[in-house]
């Protein structure tokens, strides 16, 4: 017979016994949760933030392509860009991207606008952040077809041509040292720049025309953050695109004339 010693310590090796596997699967099944979780955070962001979240099927598991809503101007078509996420990167939950405008010229139908979207920024799996600074601007392009019709890719100065601000690179120290053009698959023609300023860090630029409109994609990183995420970056610059849309003339009057009656009105 068992005695009373022997049963408790027999009850206690059970116990022990049931409470690790019982360890073993709460771990697991937290392992499972922590992913769902991440997932649907950075689902809840991107809703959030003024982009849309989608599965690129075209891209390495786990990466995301971010639509970046339109901005309306009257004299462009309203296209909505994309940009993809690297695997390993996610946009900082609880940030929003925030959108500007300034004036470039008036003509006779009054104020010609550049508009600047502040796109909320990518951190990594340490929740550091990749980049200081990613932007859209759109501005007109009364008349072009593509960035090409715009000049050369090596006669265009980048760091002044397209109004980019920085808050890590010294931009107006940068100097170019790497540029390339690329089309992609709907026809639509980019040229991209690397721009380095030393002791400050590095901008890249993707510019592209469509549907009437110069669009400039911003990535700024400092040196450190250039260090940890460089390749995940140059991923992300070369993502961007571009609906390719035809400008119209006449849809282009409309909205001129329907902005400058709104602005007597």
């Amino acid at each position: 017979a068992m005695t009373s010693q022997a049963k408790a310590r027999t009850s206690v090796a059970v116990v022990r016994r049931r409470s690790t596997r019982t360890a073993v699967r709460a771990s697991a099944s937290a392992g499972a949760s922590d992913a769902r979780v991440s997932r649907r955070h950075a689902l809840a962001a991107a809703a959030a933030v003024g982009v849309s979240w989608q599965q690129s099927s075209s891209e390495k598991a786990l990466a995301e392509t971010l639509e970046i809503d339109a901005i309306v101007g009257d004299r462009f078509e309203s296209l909505t860009p994309t940009y993809v996420v690297p695997e390993g990167l996610r946009p900082r939950p609880g940030l929003r991207a925030k959108t500007s405008k300034e004036i470039l010229y008036t003509d006779t139908y009054g104020p010609v606008y550049r508009w600047t979207r502040s796109l909320p920024k990518l951190v990594d799996a340490d929740g550091a952040y990749a980049a200081d600074g990613l932007q859209l601007l759109v501005s007109p392009a009364l008349g072009k077809d593509s960035i090409g019709e715009l000049g050369q890719l090596k006669s265009i100065e980048p760091a002044r041509a397209f109004g980019v601000t920085t808050t890590a690179t010294e931009l107006t120290l940068a100097e170019v040292t790497s540029s390339k053009e690329r089309t992609d698959a709907r026809g639509v023609q980019y040229f991209e720049w690397e721009l380095v300023a030393a002791g400050s860090g590095t901008v890249l630029l993707s510019a592209a025309v469509s549907g009437g409109g110069l669009y400039v994609f911003a990535v700024d990183a400092s040196e450190a953050q250039w260090e940890r995420s460089a390749k995940d970056l140059r991923e992300l610059q070369r993502s961007f695109a571009v609906p390719k849309a035809e400008e119209s003339t006449a849809d282009r009057s409309s909205r001129i004339y329907a902005g400058a009656a709104s602005r007597m009105g």
